[in-house]
C-alpha cells in the first residue's frame, strides 16, 4: 500500500505541474507544492495511515496558497499588455498625413492603422514618427515623436 501512495503523490505532483503549464495564472502550483510533504512521508515512513498523508496534503496546499501566493503575486508584473494594448507607447511611421479634424494612417509592426491626433495638436506629415498613446476602437491616438522620448 505504501508504494501505491508514493505513485499517487508523484502522479498528483506531475499532473498539477502539467495543469500549471497549460493554464495561466498560478492555478495548481500550490497543490504541486502540497503534494511534496506527503510524498516524503509515504516514501520514508512505512506503515503510516492514508488519512495523515491526505491531511498533510490539504494543510500544505492551503499553507502554500496563504503564505506563498501573496509573495509571488507581488513579484509578478501587474498587467501584461496583449493585442492592441501592446501598441501603447510604441513608435510608428505616418503613412498618410494626420490633421486635427481628419484621420490619417500609421504603420506599426508591419500593419496599417487609422490614427488621429488631438484638436490642439500640430498636423503630422507622412514619414514622421509618432508614439501611440491610446487605442479608441479601431483608431490609434498618437502624438508626434520627440527624440528625447527614448
Amino acid at each position: 500500500m505504501d508504494n501505491i501512495m508514493i505513485y499517487l503523490w508523484l502522479f498528483i505532483f506531475f499532473v498539477t505541474i502539467v495543469v500549471e503549464i497549460v493554464v495561466p495564472g498560478l492555478v495548481s502550483i500550490w497543490f504541486s507544492i502540497g503534494s511534496i510533504p506527503p510524498l516524503f512521508l509515504a516514501f520514508f515512513v512505512k506503515n503510516n495511515v492514508i488519512w495523515l498523508q491526505v491531511l498533510l496534503f490539504i494543510a500544505c496546499s492551503i499553507g502554500a496558497i496563504i503564505v506563498l501566493r501573496p509573495l509571488v503575486l507581488k513579484r509578478r508584473p501587474n498587467e501584461l499588455k496583449t493585442n492592441v494594448d501592446s501598441l501603447i507607447d510604441k513608435v510608428g511611421i505616418v503613412n498618410e498625413d494626420i490633421e486635427p479634424l481628419a484621420c490619417g494612417s500609421v504603420k506599426i509592426n508591419g500593419l496599417y492603422w487609422t490614427a488621429e491626433i488631438g484638436l490642439d495638436d500640430e498636423p503630422i506629415k507622412k514619414g514622421e514618427k509618432v508614439v501611440i498613446k491610446a487605442v479608441n476602437g479601431n483608431k490609434l491616438k498618437v502624438i508626434k515623436y520627440k527624440e528625447e522620448q527614448e
